[in-house]
């Protein structure tokens, strides 16, 4: 993808959210190298890369929870990922690249993953939001590393 493409589709995908009430606390990070921002959509806590280097991208929202919280997610896109990592937290994920793609092709997959993925988390804000409530005692005080530590 080209720069201009990819200022486009991050522009895109940005006004979309922005404009979506279930978003909330939609920003930058201090320090940009690519093409990212930060959201939540309830208490997940979301970020979006479209890496400036090469034709990559990742969508990750996180939060503290168990094992049992997964099975009651409804129903997802083939594009999104769901597990438990090792510290209590739940990753949803959606990464892929655009190589080989023309920008239009590119812009149409990103503008689309994007779009089942933050659908797939207000569409389950719900379910996450009462879980949070119901386990408050178990994941209170937790705070979600955006950078999980590597097993040694």
């Amino acid at each position: 993808m080209n720069r201009s493409a990819k200022e486009q589709v991050y522009s895109n995908v940005y006004q979309s959210l922005k404009e979506n009430q279930a978003i909330s606390n939609l920003g930058y990070p201090e320090e940009r190298k690519h093409y990212d921002f930060n959201c939540s959509v309830g208490p997940v806590k979301v970020s979006f890369r479209l890496n400036s280097q090469n034709d990559t991208y990742m969508i990750r929202g996180m939060l503290p929870c168990e094992n049992d919280f997964i099975n009651g997610l409804k129903e997802k896109e083939d594009c999104i990922n769901a597990f438990v990592g090792d510290n209590h937290y739940v990753v949803i994920s959606t990464s892929s690249t655009v190589a080989g793609l023309d920008d239009e092709e590119a812009t149409k997959k990103i503008e689309k993953e994007a779009e089942a993925f933050f659908s797939f988390l207000v569409k389950n804000q719900d379910a996450i939001t009462a879980y949070q409530s119901k386990g408050k005692d178990s994941t209170e005080g937790k705070s979600v590393d955006p950078k999980p530590k590597k097993k040694k």
